[in-house]
């Protein structure tokens, strides 16, 4: 299928302005599940019984076989304590242990550091078109509705040429249930509107789970659109992560263990992220914030179109570039570099 590289001038300045926003974008998925792990690590920390921890996660989770299979055929390990987690966003809860026919509203890869100072979040555009083994070309979201998390996982090491420890997935209802275990968490709306039956008032004000779902999501009541969505989507899960991390919710063990037991649900992971390896991972990461995460956009060279599809054009240049810094563990570098 021919690739038409010939964007409009219109388009050419478009795609420049949206790569500009995007270079280091926080997104809502990221957040959500740096959020959760900030959770396990604080049940750890304030005393929460391991049987307690397994029960609230693995009730609730749903564990997938044979997602990373051990074999040659992968990427060789990276750098001796780094972790590389794929996440992906999906409107589906899936049935049982099956995710396929589901495309993947969000598809990001992890990359924490050696010492656990510093975490990377990798964004790959959902139209990213990209191969996927046994389909050709197809956009990178399709990776998952064909062959469920292990395509997904396969689709990500052949592109990137990293190896994955882990892949995990969360539905996006998870989102409102948070915040309503949280009893709410106040933003600052930009300005005054209403979007599917909610009203908006400008300035603080307090949000439930389903309004929260509604502000993250509003675009048309802004005139630029995607770019103050994305604006309120960060003011949002700020918010959202500092609640979790207050004094209130952190003090109060059966308050952390609701938090954890009520995201659990709306989990789906390998079948070796277990509760001891999120345990481990959360403890690790206990001392990271929002500020030492760093946000940024998979290389690629704007839209096009394939056939009657409109695209996302894959920069492999730079695609290898950033694979060679996740493996090395030297994404400081490559950010000084690339920005």
């Amino acid at each position: 299928m021919s690739i038409d590289n010939s964007p409009s001038g219109d388009q050419r300045a478009a795609d420049r302005r949206e790569r500009h926003k995007r270079r280091r974008r926080r997104t809502t998925w990221t957040l959500i599940v740096c959020v959760a792990i900030v959770v396990v690590a604080a049940l750890i920390a304030v005393g929460l019984p391991a049987w307690k921890l397994h029960r609230s996660i693995a009730d609730g989770t749903t564990y997938v076989p044979d997602v990373l299979p051990d074999d040659s055929s992968r990427p060789p390990e990276t750098k001796k304590g780094t972790e590389n987690i794929l996440f992906l966003g999906s409107d589906k809860r899936p049935k049982g242990s099956s995710v396929t026919g589901q495309r993947s509203d969000v598809m990001m890869l992890v990359h924490i550091d050696a010492d656990h100072e510093n975490a990377y979040a990798i964004s790959f555009p959902r139209d990213l078109w990209v191969p996927v083994d046994g389909h050709g070309h197809q956009k990178i979201n399709a990776a998952l509705a064909f062959g469920g998390l292990p395509l997904a996982a396969k689709t990500v090491e052949e592109l990137t040429h990293v190896r994955l420890d882990h892949v995990a997935m969360i539905d996006f209802k998870g989102f409102a249930k948070m915040t309503d275990a949280l009893g709410g968490v106040t933003v600052d709306v930009p300005k005054t509107f209403t979007s599917r039956g909610v009203s908006f008032t400008k300035g603080p004000q307090k949000l439930d789970g389903k309004e929260a779902l509604v502000f993250v999501r509003e675009r048309h009541a802004f005139r630029d659109g995607d770019f103050q969505r994305m604006r309120d989507q960060q003011s949002f899960l700020k918010a959202l992560l500092d609640k979790t991390l207050s004094r209130d919710t952190l003090s109060s063990l059966s308050k952390t263990e609701d938090l954890v037991s009520t995201v659990a649900p709306y989990l789906t992971v390998d079948r070796d992220f277990t509760t001891v390896q999120m345990a481990k991972l959360g403890w690790s990461m206990r001392g990271i914030r929002s500020s030492d995460i760093t946000f940024i956009t998979a290389p690629n060279l704007g839209t096009g179109r394939a056939g009657a599809a409109s695209i996302v054009k894959l920069d492999e240049p730079g695609m290898n570039k950033l694979g060679k810094a996740l493996s090395n563990d030297s994404m400081g570098d490559y950010l000084a570099k690339n920005s």
